[in-house]
């Protein structure tokens, strides 16, 4: 039987094992770690190179048809990562892994809904501003979140996200305008149609994370984007033909950076961060991308937003 002493030295050592785990309990819940800080600053990175990409299609739109802009695009950003994703790959298959037929079908799929998401941004940004396009881009989050809790239920219910979501919703119906949401006009079509677009790559996101999650992030990235740019081109026959299409210096220096930085380096950072965090978070983007989008709207394009419109009133 262990002695008075021993029994109280016993009880010491467990409430100071006590303190340091709740010590260390309340560090990692209340201060972010090395990992989330980079999470964070790659989303916010990722907002502004993305933010860019509304004006450089607005300004290509004028000269450019919207089929060969989002062609022209996607070919930049394969060609350029194609280098770097032939390197991951082999890195990959060294250890005596391969590419599965579900993970290659994804792709396609992925891709598919990659072209249609940057078909009906180009389309639809004929019609509204730039920096309203911007805003739209929210509802990303909102399609995520509503699929996640709602459809494939591997989320549990928040009542913040939640209230998250209808605000974003409310912010939504009011950057497109209560007259235009009732008179059914152009304005409404295209937002609704921009929207389907961000509905379609939240649904895409959900599958690369399901199915290529342990491939290379720059192989992935890589092989959507090619599914794409094979989708684009087969539907830009139907339309103009790349090789038809006449080009001008502006629309030409838009087309470079949408394709090399918005797109090469913006879908990568994408992927990584969709790897590492999932989709809700990495689609947290959309809540970001229409602050950088007002701003680089009002400051380059010279767009008339006041603070109506930013507080969603038309």
């Amino acid at each position: 039987m262990p002695s008075l002493w021993a029994k109280l030295w016993i009880l010491c050592c467990k409430k100071v094992e006590y303190k340091q785990l709740a010590l260390t309990t309340f560090l990692e819940t209340s201060m972010p770690s090395t990992r989330s800080w980079k999470a964070v600053t790659t989303l916010i990175v990722l907002s502004l190179v993305w933010s860019t990409l509304f004006i450089a299609v607005k300004i290509a739109d004028q000269l450019v048809a919207p089929m060969t802009l989002m062609f022209d695009r996607a070919l930049i950003a394969t060609l350029c990562l194609a280098p770097f994703a032939t390197v991951a790959y082999r890195k990959y298959s060294m250890t005596g892994l391969s590419l599965h037929w579900k993970q290659f079908f994804c792709c396609i799929i992925v891709g598919l809904l990659i072209a249609y998401m940057w078909l009906v941004i180009a389309l639809a940004e004929t019609v509204i501003s730039s920096g309203i396009a911007s805003l739209l881009t929210s509802s990303i989050y909102v399609f995520s979140w509503l699929i996640c809790v709602c459809i494939l239920r591997n989320k549990p219910f928040d009542l913040r996200h939640a209230l998250g979501v209808i605000v974003a919703s409310i912010g939504l119906a009011g950057a497109v305008g209560l007259p235009h949401l009732l008179a059914h006009n152009t304005q409404l079509h295209s937002a609704l149609l921009f929207s389907s677009g961000f509905l379609a790559f939240a649904i895409a996101s959900l599958l690369s994370k399901k199915y290529t999650n342990d491939l290379p992030v720059m192989f992935v990235t890589t092989l959507n984007l090619f599914f794409t740019t094979l989708f684009l081109g087969l539907g830009g026959m139907l339309h103009v033909l790349p090789w038809h299409q006449s080009y001008a210096l502006h629309p030409m220096l838009s087309i470079l950076w949408a394709g090399m930085i918005s797109t090469g380096i913006g879908y990568y950072l994408y992927f990584n961060l969709l790897n590492s965090d999932g989709p809700l978070f990495a689609n947290c983007f959309g809540y970001l991308v229409p602050v950088f989008g007002l701003l680089l709207g009002v400051f380059l394009m010279n767009e008339k937003i006041t603070w109506l419109q930013v507080a969603g009133i038309p």
